[in-house]
């Protein structure tokens, strides 16, 4: 009734994306930055929306505020970590949008304005969180935008608080049962998400989730390390057909 009655004389904005997939919205959203207006033009993701780049970026470059998250000091608890990963999740977004379109200058400086604005012994890149390892797998989008940007500097330095994070969950799940390693931890993790058993006692039995993603973004830390080792990849270029 709402978009009927409007007939686009007004924009239509959300700012939470998880019921619009339900609304079948998700395809016509276009996010100007925090904002996703409702637009009658198709994504061509098929399930999700894009990012309107210019004026994304020339909001968050220029009229975003990160209150005192850049002074030494302030402690955040998990409810205010939860708004503090929106704006990191929404500048890794942004990030990638613009190295989708070429603009990998751009994303690099975003970046680093998120990087520069939050102190980061504040609200590491690296934490535990109770929502399911939420906050880690925002910075694994982060890092990849760094990645594929070809900021190496902050790739390594978001990369480091991911991994020491990540490992010293791993040694915490082991310390709850009988010591094994890391793989095979996993595998009976993953068996004990599936029903089918496990070596994993009632302490870890209850992590069986967090302990199969702290593995696998563990892995994926070391993929990537070896993957960009040298930079982002070039360009594939496609060969003229014969």
């Amino acid at each position: 009734a709402i978009i009927a009655a409007n007939k686009w004389q007004r924009p239509i904005c959300f700012n939470s994306t998880y019921e619009l997939e339900d609304l079948g919205l998700a395809k016509y959203i276009r996010q100007d930055g925090l904002a996703g207006r409702l637009v009658p033009v198709e994504s061509k993701n098929a399930n999700f929306g894009f990012y309107n780049n210019d004026v994304a970026y020339t909001n968050m470059m220029t009229k975003f505020g990160f209150g005192n998250a850049v002074t030494p000091g302030v402690y955040y608890d998990e409810e205010n970590r939860r708004h503090l990963n929106t704006l990191r999740a929404a500048h890794a977004q942004l990030a990638l949008s613009l190295i989708d379109a070429g603009k990998k200058d751009s994303a690099r400086n975003l970046l680093e304005h998120f990087d520069k604005n939050v102190y980061e012994p504040n609200f590491p890149y690296g934490m535990t969180s109770n929502r399911g390892n939420q906050q880690n797998r925002i910075s694994m989008s982060f890092l990849l935008a760094c990645y594929e940007c070809g900021d190496l500097e902050l790739a390594k330095k978001v990369s480091a608080s991911l991994k020491k994070d990540l490992s010293q969950q791993m040694r915490y799940y082991n310390s709850l049962g009988e010591s094994m390693n890391n793989e095979q931890l996993a595998v009976n993790a993953q068996m004990a998400t599936q029903n089918k058993g496990g070596n994993l006692s009632d302490k870890q039995a209850g992590f069986a989730q967090d302990i199969l993603s702290s593995y696998e973004m563990l892995m994926r830390l070391d993929d990537w390390q070896r993957q960009f080792a040298n930079g982002p990849k070039p360009p594939e270029v496609q060969q003229p057909s014969k």
